[in-house]
């Protein structure tokens, strides 16, 4: 915003009769997060030190913001009042209502609500391709040997993914597209970084897909079959190879949308709690977008929680059935046979670190965030400080998601090995979830209606 002379001597003018010499540099170090001594010669003349201000500010592009601290400073000072309503009325507006569509919703509402159905539909389709392709049922497959072919329905960790998670994790990152996107229109210095975030999302899991992809077309599985390796086919069932290589398009390409989504929410969320914690007052309105960020955060990654875990309980599964091992029917045939059952866990330790390293993300963005909004309570320069921090981001990111990613964690180390087995244990820590959500929600209304004496 480029001020005219008039204006910016009318604004000169307002600042100096609304501030003292001491009171400007205390306005400019709380609200405008500047120490205005860096930026100006603090020992001239007050009306110098509010030019020198301007002319700053107008160089950096923070111009309107330095006019909206100044009136929320001084809303009934007479001088910042007349020149707000002379030159900058839109100060004196009410804030403006959210975007809606013609049905009056939200529109990142009726964003997740379109996302998460197409996926859901497009999940669907991939049930029904591997059923007309063959695929769909275990059996035996062709060649020498014995090995075992499990199939779409048996491998839970492909469909189950395609109807739940994936389809989650592209509803709730749709909204974090379009906030990311309203911020990145009006900042263009955070465009960048969006920019910069998409494209590694795209390269990284692009990358990742290739390999997996390329693994699958190549590799000849010696233990046992899955239906998304070439070189396995089902010996005892009409088979269709054309419309079995659809399907590993079409499913590949659907996980590859859901994790660069992933990627996308997870990175960009912190890396918007670190930007606003240093420049807030640049980027006002990332504040307020913040909140519904961090829970759509938590939402694709306890979302990615629930894949490893269900990754895992089918790996581990079909490793022990192609082992002739059947799950443990009971405490004692479980506490006998715990062996085979840890060699078949000790190839999760990767999904287990990558899992950390969500939770990590999310507990780092919690911390920017709380860090960010209480900056002048605590320092972090003693141990006292870092404990309280800590704490404090803990408490924010919530017992709920905490429990939810503990137990998820728990499932990822010791994954049950069988479909009903995982849903049965999954049952119980929904249970537990609520129990916790519920009892968390009573004590927060009980502090609420403690009396403030």
């Amino acid at each position: 915003m480029a001020l005219t002379g008039e204006q910016l001597g009318e604004l000169r003018d307002a600042i100096c009769a609304a501030f003292d010499a001491r009171s400007l540099t205390q306005w400019a170090r709380t609200k405008l997060d500047l120490t205005l001594a860096n930026v100006v010669q603090v020992d001239n003349p007050l009306e110098t030190v509010a030019y020198d201000l301007l002319v700053w500010a107008e160089q950096q592009g923070l111009t309107e913001t330095l006019i909206l601290e100044l009136y929320k400073a001084r809303p009934r000072h007479p001088k910042v009042l007349e020149y707000c309503q002379k030159h900058f009325p839109a100060v004196l507006a009410p804030p403006p209502e959210p975007r809606t569509d013609s049905s009056g919703m939200q529109v990142h509402t009726v964003a997740t609500l379109v996302t998460f159905m197409a996926s859901l539909v497009l999940g669907g389709v991939q049930v029904l391709l591997a059923f007309v392709a063959g695929v769909g049922a275990d059996g035996v497959a062709e060649g020498a040997g014995a090995r075992s072919f499990f199939g779409y329905i048996r491998t839970y960790h492909w469909w189950v993914t395609y109807v739940t998670v994936v389809p989650v994790i592209l509803a709730f990152s749709a909204q974090s597209i379009i906030r990311m996107g309203r911020l990145a229109l009006a900042h263009r210095e955070w465009r960048r970084r969006v920019v910069a975030t998409a494209l590694l999302s795209l390269v990284v899991v692009g990358a990742f897909s290739l390999k997996k992809f390329h693994e699958s077309s190549t590799v000849d599985p010696a233990e046992y079959c899955q239906w998304n390796y070439l070189a396995c086919r089902p010996a005892d069932v009409p088979f269709k190879e054309g419309v079995r290589f659809a399907l590993r398009i079409v499913s590949y390409s659907h996980y590859a949308m859901g994790y660069a989504a992933l990627v996308f929410n997870v990175l960009t969320t912190t890396w918007l709690a670190a930007y606003v914690r240093r420049r807030k007052r640049q980027i006002p309105d990332a504040v307020s977008e913040l909140s519904d960020l961090l829970l759509s955060q938590k939402i694709v990654a306890g979302a990615y929680l629930f894949y490893l875990a269900l990754l895992r309980s089918s790996r581990v599964g079909m490793e022990l059935a192609s082992q002739s091992r059947q799950p443990s029917a009971s405490l004692g045939e479980l506490i006998q046979g715990l062996s085979p059952n840890f060699e078949a866990t000790r190839s999760g330790l990767p999904d287990l670190g990558l899992g950390l390293a969500w939770v990590a993300f999310c507990f780092f963005t919690h911390l920017l965030w709380w860090r960010g909004q209480n900056e002048e309570l605590v320092e972090l320069n003693d141990v006292n400080g870092i404990v309280r921090s800590l704490m404090e981001a803990y408490a924010l990111l919530g017992r709920t998601f905490t429990t939810y990613a503990s137990g998820c964690l728990l499932l990822i180390i010791l994954p049950p090995t069988s479909g009903y087995s995982f849903m049965t244990v999954l049952g119980l820590l929904v249970v537990v979830v609520a129990l916790v959500a519920r009892t968390q929600q009573r004590r927060d209304v009980a502090v609420s209606n403690v009396p403030i004496s």
